[in-house]
């Protein structure tokens, strides 16, 4: 599974976002956009994937250029705004 899916990115911080601090990555996987939850657990923050219904702590993949990582709350008002228009 990639982490391209903004929908799997706000069904992961919406479920692990109950039991821990969540925030999003944003980067580029193969020059397209990249967007992966992150969960803190154990000091450290774990990406999270996906097989509905479940959501589990995974590994990324190698290839994926980081460029920042947002608030929640600040990515879910961006893609509000960029779907206002």
């Amino acid at each position: 599974m990639t982490g391209n899916n903004k929908n799997d990115a706000i069904y992961a911080i919406t479920v692990m976002g109950e039991k821990h601090p969540v925030r999003v990555m944003i980067g580029k996987l193969n020059g397209e956009q990249y967007v992966k939850a992150q969960a803190w657990k154990d000091n450290d923050w774990k990406y999270l994937c996906i097989d509905y219904p479940a959501v589990y702590f995974c590994e990324i993949e190698k290839d994926v250029i980081v460029s920042h990582y947002n608030n929640p709350k600040i990515w879910l008002y961006d893609i509000g705004e960029t779907l206002r228009g």
